[in-house]
């Protein structure tokens, strides 16, 4: 029997491989949003004021913001027209 050979092509020097972590994230998001359901479900956390429970909802939705702009948005390299092209809305978008 003949063996093949399979190639594969190694990065270059200086070249690194990048790996997200799409799945950790994702589980986060999901503990993330578990959390968010308990809280907001009434008898879960009785003892929880309703102005903690607000702040607590408000520090979980940014981290879960964060994750999703951070992880899953491609705003690392912005294209030279912006986002949406050269329309100047760009602001207007963020603002919102």
């Amino acid at each position: 029997m003949a063996e093949t050979a399979v190639a594969t092509q190694a990065p270059a020097i200086g070249e690194t491989i990048r790996r997200r972590p799409y799945i950790p994230v994702f589980a986060t998001l999901a503990v993330v949003t578990g959390l968010e359901l308990a809280i907001t479900t009434p008898g879960y956390f009785p003892v929880l004021e309703h102005t903690f429970r607000i702040v607590l909802l408000v520090i979980m939705s940014t981290i879960k913001a964060s994750l999703v702009v951070a992880y899953y948005m491609p705003v690392r390299r912005p294209r030279p027209g912006g986002t949406m092209g050269s329309t100047g809305f760009e602001p207007v978008t963020f603002a919102v």
